[in-house]
């Protein structure tokens, strides 16, 4: 074959290309592959909270609403701080869920304050701006409930005690001075002559506002004494009348002792007697309008007998029908010297919701009753006397605070570690 001078030429110079080329690997695939894509971009900025309002609920709560502009957000933090124009915020409570709207805010709230609050969503990596500022003012506090503190079997003149019980009436009476002071009859018993101005009136005479009588008072003093010590104090000299405590309570004080009127004023028994204090009664508790009722009553209707069983009185039967139909909430008793409280029962003792609480004080200062374990049936909730109890034997009186629509107990000993007992109630 035959080369001319312009192939030779032609071919070195491919040759010569081919050879660079290889050299720079350009016919050869890019092993590295394209070049990576960008970075995705960042996930959007959390939208903030917003449209936040602040009510006062209910005692010392706030609660808080807004809406929510993000989706996707994990969770909200709800920030507070107290004081009219606060800017020191810092976060309350838990982190909410996702998706959540509220919260209520119950967190150490003081009565009559002021407190701003602001709301920011936020996720694993951001969190969203505030909210605007929301602000609510706690309400003020609820007036405190009228106190009563009071007994029974007070005094004999040689009793011990009465000074003790004087003692905490007068420890309460200068903590509030608008205290009511309340006795539940035998003021004065088993002796005669002078009692009231000599053994009653030193001790618990200067500081009852409101008592109740008992057949001890007219066994000791009789009519004519009760009437010129307790005048006015008593309606006498009937001794049943009735009051009100504050918006809610009406108190009936009864004269269930059978010195004067006999048991008919009680029963009722024979529509041939005159029964002045169960007429009075049923026109006392048909005009009553307050919703919360208690009744005083020397007599009781339940006790625990010396058997333990469930004793009921059947002279308080037909007063005990009264006040449970009129949806009384206390009946308030003594004659027993020692404590007994019963639970919400009918007029038989048979736990009822809508029945009254009965309570038996007779701790006022003479001797202590023996108390007698109380046997399988006995409703009886507590109950303290003298002899043999695994706390000493100390006398006492029973203090109730009467609030708009409940009432709260409290046993007070005259003996540091004696017997206590303390609860509350709601108002039928």
């Amino acid at each position: 074959m035959k080369f001319s001078t312009r192939f030779t030429v032609r071919a070195a110079l491919v040759l010569a290309a081919g050879g660079v080329i290889g050299a720079f690997g350009a016919c050869k695939k890019d092993a590295a592959g394209p070049p990576p894509p960008p970075p995705p971009p960042p996930p959007p900025p959390i939208a903030a909270p917003s449209a936040l309002t602040a009510t006062a609920g209910t005692g010392n709560r706030i609660d808080l609403a807004w809406t929510d502009n993000s989706n996707n957000e994990t969770g909200f933090r709800v920030e507070r701080c107290s004081g009219a124009g606060c800017t020191s915020f810092a976060q309350i409570g838990a982190n909410t869920a996702a998706d959540i709207k509220v919260f209520a805010d119950t967190f150490g709230l003081a009565a009559a304050t002021s407190y701003s609050y602001r709301v920011r969503a936020f996720n694993a990596t951001d969190s969203s701006a505030f909210s605007t500022t929301a602000t609510a003012v706690t309400g003020s506090p609820p007036p405190a409930g009228a106190v009563m503190i009071g007994a029974g079997e007070i005094t004999t003149c040689s009793s011990v005690g009465t000074s003790q019980t004087a003692t905490l009436i007068q420890n309460q009476v200068n903590a509030d001075p608008n205290t009511i002071v309340f006795t539940i009859g035998n003021n004065v018993a088993g002796t005669t002559g002078g009692n009231y101005t000599t053994c009653f009136e030193p001790t618990w005479g200067k500081l009852t506002t409101r008592p109740a009588l008992g057949q001890g008072d007219y066994e000791a003093v009789g009519e004519a004494g009760i009437d010129s010590y307790f005048g006015s104090k008593v309606s006498a000299p009937q001794g049943w009348y009735s009051f009100d405590v504050g918006s809610s309570w009406h108190v009936i004080v009864l004269n269930t002792s059978t010195w004067k009127w006999g048991v008919n004023n009680m029963t009722g028994d024979d529509p041939n007697l005159p029964k002045p204090m169960l007429d009075w009664l049923a026109l006392d508790l048909a005009g009553n309008t307050k919703p919360c009722l208690m009744a005083i009553s020397w007599e009781r209707r339940l006790y625990t007998s010396g058997t333990g069983t469930l004793g009921r009185n059947s002279n308080m039967n037909h007063i005990a029908q009264m006040l449970y139909a009129a949806g009384a909430d206390v009946l308030l008793s003594a004659k027993d010297k020692q404590y007994m409280r019963f639970p919400k029962t009918n007029v038989d003792g048979v736990a009822d919701a809508a029945g009254f609480a009965q309570f038996v004080v007779g701790t006022g200062g003479r001797s202590l009753d023996a108390m007698h374990a109380p046997a399988a049936g006995n409703p009886v909730a507590a109950q303290f006397g003298g002899q043999g109890n695994a706390v000493p034997d100390s006398w006492g009186v029973i203090k109730f605070t009467l609030n708009a629509s409940s009432y709260k107990w409290e046993f007070l000993s005259t003996q540091s570690g004696g017997f206590t007992d303390s609860g509350e109630q709601a108002c039928n």
